[in-house]
């Protein structure tokens, strides 16, 4: 109310002083209506957005509310002293109240305890001023509201006392005649009446004048407005501002009625207002709704005169009138400014904002957060998790986020899309009334991970005691279109909704600097040419004996200037796109740095020698003094409103991208050799791209070149050769082709051959023969999802049952380590496969065109890291580089690819998703099926294994030594121990051997006994030692695989081929001089003897084997390997009549001929099979061998 009060209180004064000043030049109802924004200013409470024009804007910030206490000290507005009272002993004492009005006494001067909350006057006597003045406006607006019906309803019943209709009277409402009413008036608001006064009636032209007033009333609906005069007074009782607009605004109300009873009357109309207005104005006639002649006779007397007078509103008054109303509405409808006394600007994310209370803001950090941004401290969650980011920990923050992350409406937010890990969202409010488009979200974030959770745990921690999540409020601004908005948090600990909006609501906009291109130049030219006082005298500026155009300014190295070194320290280039494409495609760019770009498009770099350009004797002060001026050079142009910082790094990522057009490709082969003189080799590989249109009616250009360059091949940006753009020239071109002018353009072998023939001298000799085109291919995003997505199933999903992540970090210089192994059929290595393979993220494959060939371990940045994930065999592996788009995937024995991968919301990229779910796997504890495949690795990872049968009759079994890869199953046996195909892990808490005793149980261990596992037949029990400390799994089969129907069996599938290898070992007959169908017959026996001495229920067990040889006298040499042909050899082939001892070895002893014995070669055991093999034999200087047999030569 103070800030309307104000406002209605200059408005009224500004009013008035018009009034006077265009007394008799303006017309009576504009007058009159001037008083509308009087009354529409006392009767909305609100203003508009604050100003630098609103009269509130000298008034000094709303205090806190005013209390009073009333005591013996009379009336006070701050605490009196307290009364003193005297004990039974005489004793002076100080009187405190408590909130109940218990009197407690101290001796005089002694202030209660602290802690205590009393005071010196009772409670009931203490007053909060504003409280005590809103109730005594409450009950004047009551009392006014009472003398309004009051006024009003006795008018009207003492109006209709007594009163004729006068029926002869032509009115559109009914006219009454009454001697009770002062003068003539309309009355009602709805249902209305003009009562007129016995004196009207005299004379018919009285009467048709005092018609003709009220009639004006009516149409102007003046009751309805004096019913809003009378709401104001009701309201603004107290305010004397109020009650005399009231009473002059009642006066301006009398023209119109002139106009309808024309020019020739004015003056005898005003004679007859005057004859029948009532004497003086009373405060109660001001809340009347009637319309009664009450202004009083010199007021009236007054604006019969203007009426007299015919005023007529010249343009030069109309424009006075309507600029000083202007200005009047900005000063008093418009709200005070914000007061900022506590705002602080924040010039790297150019706003300023008000920090709140009890918070203070951090240094600004480019690496904080979504975009870099200030922290507000003191931190509201100071306990949390290592990965925890600051801002999730901190009193809130203030930074800049990839407005990608926004869903719009129109010009309104609708949605937030941030992407956190660990993250429970609330709905998105759009917020309006701030200084951009906003939206607010509430968040929580998990302050540690599961395994960090559970490492407290594990330490007597209990987590009902520990914070484990943490609540922010975010307000996002940004407008549509911008590629970056302000985010704003306060944490919801501390800070309510409102606090975050009021945080929010304190932010503006820095203004900057607009310049042209040319003023921004000139600008950066005049700041340049200002050379720190430190380099004066050492230093010219300006000067350049050769100048070329896209030199901004040239700097000297003054001693050697005149000298034939010449001491050139660097020029300062401005380049426009084109120049800017030159650098970028440029083989040579040494010497050569860029730093900045500014908002028009233009480039900026430093040029500086490779060569020398100083003498001898000044060669350290030149290079020190070329490298702090560089940096001077390149601080002062980018503080030039519209710069802002572009690297020769980002020139480089440039380069350094895949593809230069995100379109469709063809990989050209180029022998540059061939038309000359056959020769396919150099090959030239050109990427070919449709720059503008895709797909028919496309033209197509030579994109990038890669150059055969030793390791890795040299590759080069092709720019056309023009003046213009690259976008310019190609659109040009394709508007050509459209025309039917560049056919050529259209036609890819063209193409490659047009750009040949312009190669550097030109290869004239260039045949369509001299290319190999490839086909068309997409780098379009998306385009490379499909199979990005089978190749991280690949790894993610192996089959092996487990994934292993490697991450590679820098810390402090040194690179370091960590490993995690975690199941594939965790569930948060099914959400990293969704989420990479998502809508989030865009995978192209590159083809074999990867740009860069990465050596992370070369970076010396603390906290730069690398990921590669792989199945625990390494057959299938991803890498993923922080700050590197490019993914390799590689595929033992099938194909690699590197794609490049984009995060399509602005979000994390590919590499921090990766990294942010590595830590939060970590830490986690790890499942039973991991923990055994670990296990095995442990095992494998030796040159050695060692494994040992222990059979419980003695029979058979033992103990071998071989090798990891030893045998023939043992990779598979070992990679698929884990498999959730074939066997579903778990802890056995209180694993104990099975009991009775097994047959048999089965131990793979390393060398020296380290690391082991042990298992028994009949049980899915698994007995583990790692490093000394054993634990118990359970490994139940799935059934999936016939060949591993329990544990045990999928590890002795391996033991029996160690076994059966080391049994057999290295079969030599010895040359005796016997024949070779003797010879032939002692090797199959030998060798098949084996299979009656392996262990009962080997895969390789018989019962029965005999061997029936005979030799292949027609052999022939092919049949050999060449080294058996210089020595004595012969061929021989052999039927093997036999009976498995189980099933297992029936399947494993089965040739591709094998069949049940048909009895030809005598007596056989009942159920005997037969097959037949054949094989080479060959003396060595030990005895005779064989190569080997099969069911062929």
């Amino acid at each position: 109310m103070k800030a309307v009060l104000i406002t209605s209180g200059v408005l009224i004064l500004v009013l008035a002083v018009l009034r006077y000043l265009l007394r008799g030049r303006i017309s009576l109802r504009l007058q009159y209506a001037l008083w509308l924004l009087v009354a529409v200013r006392l009767l909305v409470p609100f203003s508009l957005p604050g100003t630098e024009f609103s009269v509130l804007n000298a008034l000094s910030p709303e205090t806190a509310d005013t209390t009073v206490y009333v005591s013996s000290h009379g009336i006070t507005t701050s605490a009196p002293a307290p009364e003193t009272g005297t004990l039974g002993d005489g004793q002076e004492m100080d009187i405190y109240y408590d909130d109940n009005g218990i009197r407690h006494f101290y001796p005089v001067g002694e202030a209660p305890p602290a802690g205590t909350d009393y005071t010196t006057v009772p409670a009931e006597r203490i007053f909060d001023l504003n409280t005590v003045l809103r109730e005594l406006w409450l009950c004047g607006a009551a009392v006014m509201a009472v003398w309004f019906l009051t006024v009003n309803l006795s008018f009207s019943a003492r109006a209709r006392k007594g009163a004729r209709r006068l029926e002869e009277v032509e009115s559109p409402v009914p006219v009454y005649v009454s001697a009770s009413v002062p003068s003539p008036c309309l009355l009602g608001l709805i249902r209305q009446r003009i009562y007129v006064t016995p004196a009207c009636l005299e004379d018919p032209v009285r009467l048709r004048h005092v018609l003709a007033h009220e009639l004006t009333h009516r149409r102007h609906g003046d009751p309805w407005w004096s019913l809003v005069r009378a709401v104001c007074l009701c309201i603004y009782w107290f305010d004397p501002l109020v009650w005399w607009a009231a009473a002059l605004s009642r006066r301006d109300c009398e023209e119109g009625a002139i106009r309808r009873l024309g020019e020739p009357e004015r003056i005898a109309y005003g004679r007859t207002l005057v004859g029948l207005v009532a004497a003086g104005v009373s405060p109660g006639s001001l809340l009347q709704t009637a319309t009664t002649m009450r202004s009083g006779k010199s007021g009236l007397k007054e604006r019969i005169a203007l009426i007299a007078q015919k005023p007529r509103m010249l343009a030069v008054t109309a424009v006075c009138l309507l600029t000083a109303v202007a200005i009047a509405a900005a000063a008093t409808f418009t709200g005070a400014r914000p007061q900022r006394s506590g705002a602080v600007d924040l010039p790297e994310l150019g706003i300023s904002l008000e920090v709140p209370e009890g918070l203070t803001l951090t240094n600004y950090s480019d690496t904080l957060g979504y975009g870099g941004g200030y922290l507000l401290s003191p931190d509201a969650y100071p306990d949390h998790g290592d990965g925890t980011p600051p801002q999730w920990a901190a009193a809130g923050m203030a930074g800049s986020f990839p407005a990608a992350w926004l869903t719009w409406e129109g010009e309104t937010i609708i949605g937030t899309a941030p992407g956190w890990n660990h993250t429970g969202y609330g709905e998105t409010e759009p917020l309006t009334g701030l200084a951009a488009p906003a939206a607010l979200l509430y968040a929580e974030h998990d302050l540690y991970t599961a395994g960090e959770l559970g490492e407290l745990e594990m330490n007597g921690v209990d987590l009902s005691t520990v914070e484990t999540s943490a609540a922010y409020w975010y307000v996002f601004l940004a407008e549509p279109g911008d590629t970056t908005g302000i985010l704003l948090s306060l944490n919801a600990k501390n800070f309510s909704r409102e606090d975050a909006v009021a945080f929010a609501r304190s932010v503006e906009f820095l203004e900057t600097e607009t310049l042209t291109a040319e003023e921004r130049a000139a600008q950066i030219r005049s700041a340049l040419s200002q050379v720190p006082e430190a380099y004066a005298d050492k230093v010219i500026a300006g000067r350049d004996p050769e100048p070329e155009d896209n030199i901004l300014i040239s700097f000297w190295y003054a001693p050697d200037y005149d000298s034939d070194y010449g001491g050139w320290l660097f020029w300062v280039y401005r380049w426009d796109q084109a120049d800017f494409e030159k650098h970028l495609c440029d083989a040579d760019h040494s010497g050569i740095s860029c730093f900045g770009r500014d908002t028009d498009g233009y480039y900026y770099a430093v040029h500086f020698p490779t060569d020398v350009n100083f003498s001898p004797e000044n060669g350290e002060d030149y290079h020190a003094i070329q490298s702090a001026l560089m940096d001077w050079a390149e601080e002062t142009a980018l503080a030039v409103a519209g710069m802002e910082p572009f690297s020769e790094s980002d020139v480089q990522a440039l380069r350094n991208q895949p593809f230069q057009f995100p379109s469709n490709h063809i990989t050209a082969l180029y022998h540059p050799y061939y038309a000359v003189n056959g020769q396919w080799e150099p090959t030239w590989t050109l990427i070919l791209a449709q720059p503008v249109t895709q797909g028919e009616g496309g033209i197509w250009c030579v994109e990038q070149v890669w150059f055969p360059d030793g390791e890795y091949p040299d590759r080069r940006v092709v720019r056309p050769d023009t003046d213009l753009p690259m976008a310019d020239y190609y659109a040009d071109l394709q508007a050509q082709a459209d025309a039917g002018q560049a056919d050529w353009a259209l036609e890819p072998m063209e193409v490659c051959l047009r750009y040949a023939y312009s190669y550097g001298g030109g290869h004239l000799s260039a045949t369509a023969e001299s290319f190999e085109l490839g086909e068309i291919y997409s780098s379009a995003p998306y385009s490379g999802n499909r199979k990005a997505a089978e190749n991280l199933t690949a790894v993610l999903r192996n089959n092996t049952g487990r994934l292993e992540a490697d991450l590679n970090y820098n810390s402090g210089g040194t690179w370091e380590m960590d490993t995690l192994s975690i199941s594939t059929s965790d569930p948060s290595v099914q959400s990293l496969l969704d989420a990479l393979t998502g809508d989030g993220y865009s995978w192209v494959d590159t083809r074999w065109t990867w740009p860069v060939v990465t050596d992370p371990w070369s970076s010396e940045e603390d906290g730069d890291y690398f990921l590669y994930l792989h199945d625990p065999d390494n057959r299938f592996g991803l890498s993923f580089y922080l700050g590197n788009p490019y993914v390799p995937y590689s595929e033992a024995g099938g194909d690699s690819v590197v794609y490049q991968v984009t995060a399509m919301d602005g979000g994390q990229s590919a590499a921090e998703a990766v990294r942010a779910w590595f830590d939060e796997q970590q830490d986690a504890p790890r499942t039973a099926d991991v923990q055994a495949g670990a296990l095995m690795d442990a095992i494998r990872f030796n040159e050695t294994v060692v494994m040992e049968m222990l059979r419980a009759d003695g029979v058979g079994g033992g103990r071998y030594v071989t090798t990891p890869r030893g045998a023939a199953n043992a990779e598979y046996t070992a990679l698929n121990f884990t498999s959730p195909s074939l066997f579903t892990w778990s802890r056995a808490e209180d694993g104990l051997p099975p009991s009775p005793e097994p047959e048999a149980s089965l131990i793979l261990s390393s060398p020296d006994g380290r690391y082991a596992i042990q298992v028994w037949t009949g049980s899915d029990l698994v007995r583990c030692t790692d490093s000394g400390e054993t634990y118990w799994l359970r490994a139940e089969s799935t059934g999936q695989d016939v060949f591993s129907g329990s544990i045990f069996q999928h590890l002795r599938f391996w033991y029996d081929e160690v076994e059966l290898t080391a049994l057999q070992g290295d079969v030599v007959i010895p040359d005796t001089g016997q024949g070779h169908l003797a010879i032939a017959q002692a090797w199959a026996d030998a060798v098949q003897a084996v299979n009656l001495r392996v262990t009962p229920g080997s895969k390789y067990a018989l019962s029965y084997v005999r061997n029936v040889v005979s030799l292949e006298e027609n052999a022939m040499d092919s049949w050999y390997q060449p080294f058996m042909l210089e020595t004595d050899h012969f061929y021989f082939s052999y039927v093997r009549i036999f009976v498995p001892e189980n099933e297992q070895s029936l399947g494993w002893s089965m040739a591709g001929n094998t069949g049940g014995y048909d009895g030809s070669y005598g007596e056989a055991p009942e159920g005997a099979f037969m097959n037949w093999q054949m094989g080479p034999m060959y003396l060595t200087d030990d005895g005779w061998r064989c190569d080997g047999t099969g069911t062929g030569p």
